[in-house]
């Protein structure tokens, strides 16, 4: 009895290690960041992806249980870091926001692939600034509209 109990154990682990689903999973990233005129920035990045179980256990061996903590968030937030600083404050916070988006979008896609990763979806969240910030683009932008 017990062996056959064995058996059965060894043929429910083999199936099961053996099927490669595709699964979604995410994060939601938060860090700081810098723009062109190193004003500190909190961006807050969201990202969906998908990958199949086999994938999954492979990062797990590599980079731990935690991989979108080790690999996946750092990946992101270093290509949002790269992209956000060419651009001012006042274009990461309003007009140039979809540019921003799109450009970390298809950096992230390709980081992403390289780890038979596919990028569902991703955009930025919020973008946090200090009050003093704040302020100098609403005087900026109450200008400009004025013109």
């Amino acid at each position: 009895m017990k062996s056959v109990l064995t058996l059965m154990a060894l043929l429910t682990f083999l199936g099961s290690s053996c099927s490669n689903e595709k699964i979604g999973n995410g994060f939601d990233a938060n860090f700081d960041i810098v723009d062109n005129e190193s004003t500190k920035l909190s961006l807050i990045v969201v990202s969906h992806f998908s990958l199949y179980t086999n994938t999954e256990l492979k990062l797990e061996r590599e980079y731990g249980k935690h991989y979108k903590d080790s690999l996946l968030i750092p990946l992101v937030e270093s290509i949002s870091r790269n992209i956000v600083k060419e651009y001012s404050a006042g274009e990461i916070y309003n007009y140039k926001r979809s540019e921003i988006e799109q450009k970390i979008i298809e950096q992230t896609r390709n980081a992403f692939a390289s780890h038979d990763i596919t990028l569902e979806k991703l955009f930025i969240g919020s973008v946090e600034l200090s009050d003093e910030l704040r302020e100098r683009l609403v005087k900026e932008h109450v200008e400009r509209v004025k013109k």
